[in-house]
């Protein structure tokens, strides 16, 4: 599956895909330029003021950091790329969800939990993904997340990719954010980018969330079609 999109992974990292081998390779200049200046002051040759030194070693290391840390973005970008999966191979789904703060207590589901292994149903929504846009937040979310673990045909346990769904910012009100996960917790690095996908949000609204409102129990599971919203006819 495509998700996420290989031009909306660049959308979404645009220049901070550039900027820190930049940043580094800019580094490595200036660090050689001081190299040199020392080998021309040991050999009695003439060489630059202290104070212009100085200043080539400040540029040095803030290059050096912010090459370094920026860096990084290159994990989320292998992580968005290795995430992608047939929806074909996904024998069954697990959501949970979690409160993140600023949500209606009449917004919370009913159920902590449930397990769909309806592969008809698992297809119709993942495949939707492939509509995804890159965006950026650039601030927290609130309400509810939802969490999708996936458990694939040719293993008895659940992957180590995730999704996780967020539908609104404390300033941006409704985005309806979905971000790809490999790993376990929350980690920066382990998270693929953010994306925005109105159709698989609207049929996780209609056909997943209401399951999780159907009774009081701490979990459910949903093994099969006849027990899930009717997909062709609703």
């Amino acid at each position: 599956m495509s998700f996420p999109p290989t031009f909306e992974i660049l959308r979404h990292f645009n220049m901070f895909m550039v900027l820190p081998p930049l940043a580094l390779l800019a580094s490595s200049f200036i660090w050689l330029k001081i190299y040199l200046t020392w080998r021309r002051r040991k050999g009695g040759g003439r060489a630059g003021g202290g104070d212009r030194i100085k200043k080539k070693l400040l540029w040095a290391v803030m290059t050096l950091v912010i090459g370094g840390m920026g860096m990084l973005i290159y994990r989320q970008v292998f992580t968005a790329f290795r995430f992608r999966f047939d929806p074909d191979d996904v024998a069954e789904i697990r959501i949970s969800h979690r409160n993140l703060g600023g949500g209606e207590p009449s917004e919370v589901p009913a159920l902590k939990s449930i397990v769909i292994r309806d592969p008809a149903f698992i297809r119709e929504g993942l495949l939707k993904l492939g509509k995804a846009r890159g965006f950026r937040a650039s601030q927290p979310f609130e309400g509810i997340a939802y969490r999708i673990d996936l458990r694939f045909k040719d293993s008895s346990s659940y992957s180590d990719r995730w999704l996780e769904l967020c539908d609104r910012t404390k300033l941006r009100g409704d985005i309806n954010a979905v971000m790809p996960h490999i790993g376990s917790g929350h980690d920066v690095g382990n998270e693929g980018g953010e994306y925005v996908c109105p159709d698989f949000h609207d049929w996780f609204t209609e056909r997943v969330i209401p399951l999780l409102q159907e009774s009081d129990t701490p979990s459910t599971e949903v093994p099969s079609s006849h027990d899930l919203p009717d997909l062709e006819n609703s």
